[in-house]
């Protein structure tokens, strides 16, 4: 990696030995962690501190001793993320209250101000980039539903609350207001919400489908890859400099972090093998 001159390891600590072990399903992970962490350093590599703080961590991996270890240690940034319960086992428990997140955030902010280490706020910080409407991206796909004639529109989202990701919410925000503004009442036996994962969906797809009177197009908050549809949904996009064509890189959320060029020399057009994985995160 050294050699290589341009890859930074971000190295993911999760608390202590024994947080860290029931965290990763594994033993001694801090310990391990800690010897990849090292040998990262005594190469002389730009490294990274990671960290999902959750109810069970924030207390001592939220702190300005641990901030200090890291800095004596040699490492040059740290990458703060808030934990979210979703998945196939979701554990709500160790969500942070909004006291807790607020403190998260006061915390980067006096760090950064304080100390000789960079830290990024994964879900707070912004960035100069072109970013998703998702409430008007929610009106905008209801509306065309509407303009088609259907009057049967289901929608298929998560729960409301701190432990969904924003975007449902105002996906469905999209929803309801495309309704209000043609005039139509929302059928609520048709709004259905459960966890953020395919089988899920796939549960409440089915079952609204199979209503005696069955729906007649859904509004998903989520979205599936098809091949033979030359298009995407990007969270976060920037471009680069790059000759003779600029890239496009962006956020594909559970596809991670992509880049692509913006045009192509060959005759077939820009294909999947044209785009990179950059990041495997968003």
């Amino acid at each position: 990696l050294r050699k290589a001159g341009n890859v930074t390891p971000l190295v993911s600590v999760e608390g202590s030995e024994i947080i860290s072990d029931v965290r990763r399903g594994q033993k001694q992970v801090l310990s391990r962690t800690l010897e990849g962490l090292e040998a990262c350093l005594r190469n002389k590599l730009l490294t990274g501190v990671c960290t999902s703080l959750c109810a069970s961590n924030i207390d001592d991996l939220l702190t300005e001793r641990w901030v200090d270890r890291l800095i004596e240690m040699g490492v040059m940034y740290m990458w703060y993320h808030t934990y979210r319960a979703v998945g196939p086992e979701p554990h709500p428990e160790l969500c942070l209250t909004p006291e807790q997140q607020r403190r998260v955030r006061q915390f980067v902010v006096d760090t950064r101000a304080t100390k000789p280490i960079a830290v990024v706020d994964a879900y707070y910080d912004g960035f100069r980039c072109v970013g998703t409407d998702d409430r008007l991206g929610g009106e905008i796909a209801t509306r065309h539903l509407l303009d088609m004639g259907h009057r049967r529109i289901g929608f298929i989202g998560e729960p409301k609350g701190q432990f969904g990701f924003v975007a449902s919410s105002l996906r469905e925000r999209g929803f309801r207001e495309a309704h209000k503004k043609a005039g139509c009442r929302v059928d609520e036996s048709i709004v259905r919400h459960g966890a953020h994962i395919r089988s899920a969906a796939k549960h409440l797809a089915i079952d609204l489908l199979s209503l005696p009177d069955p729906v007649t197009a859904i509004v998903a908050y989520d979205t599936r890859f098809f091949e033979n549809l030359p298009v995407t949904q990007i969270y976060k996009v920037s471009l680069d400099n790059a000759l003779p064509f600029y890239n496009v890189h962006g956020g594909m959320q559970d596809n991670g972090s992509q880049l692509g060029p913006s045009r192509t020399l060959n005759a077939h057009g820009i294909s999947n093998a044209d785009w990179t994985i950059t990041f495997g995160a968003d």
